[in-house]
């Protein structure tokens, strides 16, 4: 099980509570807008998640981030789409952020880290660690596989 008190030392969690600037930088709950030539503007990668969710109708998901997204998105019905489409479109979105942050981009790439993202309840040393059962082990493979193509290309 992994230690919210490791964060940054043997792992980086992607997490809005994360111990490293790089960790909350990419969480979904992030406020960085960024913008998709084919969809708009949005706020967070986490209002997209939902204005995908729900059927890419409900513009006003487009300028919330943090929780206050996963609240917004409460009172719409989900809209299923295909779950490879689904990832390709929040990959795509993640991309997008990371290369038009130069901060965020400079700290991606420099890091060696391997990437988890788990969520913790409590102070750090009496943690109630939750992980995500594989949830989004297709999101930690994205960003290993995205920033070793990234130094590849430096």
């Amino acid at each position: 099980m992994l230690d919210p008190r490791d964060d940054g030392v043997t792992h980086i969690n992607i997490y809005s509570k994360g111990s490293t600037a790089l960790g909350v930088m990419l969480s979904n709950f992030y406020l960085q807008q960024f913008k998709l030539e084919d969809h708009g503007h949005f706020a967070s990668i986490e209002c997209f998640w939902h204005w995908l969710s729900t059927g890419k109708q409900h513009d006003c998901l487009r300028s919330t981030w943090g929780y206050g997204a996963k609240m917004a998105a409460r009172k719409f019905d989900k809209v299923p789409m295909p779950e490879e489409e689904f990832r390709r479109e929040i990959i795509r979105a993640i991309k997008i952020k990371i290369l038009t942050n130069k901060e965020l981009l400079r700290l991606f790439v420099e890091s060696t880290l391997p990437f988890a993202h788990y969520y913790y309840f409590g102070d750090k040393e009496r943690a109630k660690v939750y992980e995500q059962d594989g949830r989004f082990t297709w999101l930690t493979d994205f960003f290993e596989k995205f920033r070793s193509e990234l130094k590849q290309g430096q």
